[in-house]
């Protein structure tokens, strides 16, 4: 795994990374099973991706809110 998918998250293999609640993430998904309710194998597999893509989406705002405020920082001093 590449430096960046620890750093970032967007390519990384596991669900939740450091940092991470896998409570709010098992909360995430239920809630997204409730909306969707997938019935068999092949529902089941695409809500797994589905959930999992949403997942690091959520981590877009993450890693743009930590770089615009990184970017003030290092123009202040």
């Amino acid at each position: 795994m590449s430096g960046n998918a620890l750093t970032h998250g967007l390519t990384a293999e596991k669900h939740v990374i450091i940092g991470e609640s896998i409570e709010e993430f098992n909360t995430f998904k239920e809630s997204i099973f409730k909306v969707y309710e997938p019935l068999g194998a092949y529902e089941e597999e695409i809500f797994i991706k589905l959930v999992e893509l949403l997942w690091r989406l959520r981590r877009v705002g993450v890693i743009e809110t930590d770089r615009k405020s990184t970017r003030l920082n290092s123009s202040h001093t």
